[in-house]
């Protein structure tokens, strides 16, 4: 289905290796030997001044495109089929709207991760400027925003 580039951190634009969605959702599900470290980072919270350094140390996916080598603008492969959204300081989505692919919950386990499947996506279209799909993901956002106020 759809393959995804993997990094050792959120840091780190250098590309380890490619997995399938399917994988990146068994290590989510099922977690790896990061799921530990995961949980010890939640129990320290968002406020803990070692939580956000402690964070980037996980390996992380970009999921918007696949990249060449190393994520950068110059070196997008191909879209995904997918454009990731973070919704933070929200308890719980509404798992039935049609728009969502996947979700889960954050590292901090106070937001979600989503997933929205799109088509004709590219980096020329994905930008912040006037972007169709940035204003979607605007809109998308807002919904879980305002219906968790």
């Amino acid at each position: 289905m759809f393959n995804l580039n993997y990094f050792n951190n959120t840091k780190s634009p250098i590309v380890t290796k490619t997995l399938t969605i399917e994988e990146i959702f068994s290590i989510i599900k099922d977690g790896d030997k990061n799921t530990e470290k995961i949980l010890q980072i939640r129990e320290l919270g968002k406020s803990h001044p070692l939580f956000a350094s402690l964070k980037e140390t996980l390996p992380t996916v970009r999921f918007n495109f696949r990249f060449d080598r190393k994520a950068s603008n110059e070196r997008i492969v191909a879209p995904t089929g997918v454009i990731y959204i973070d919704v933070d300081a929200c308890d719980s989505i509404d798992l039935s709207n049609e728009y969502i692919y996947a979700a889960w919950k954050s590292v901090s386990n106070t937001g979600y991760s989503i997933l929205v499947k799109v088509d004709g996506l590219s980096k020329d279209n994905f930008n912040i400027d006037n972007s169709i799909y940035f204003k979607y993901f605007l809109w998308i956002k807002s919904i879980f925003y305002w219906k968790n106020k």
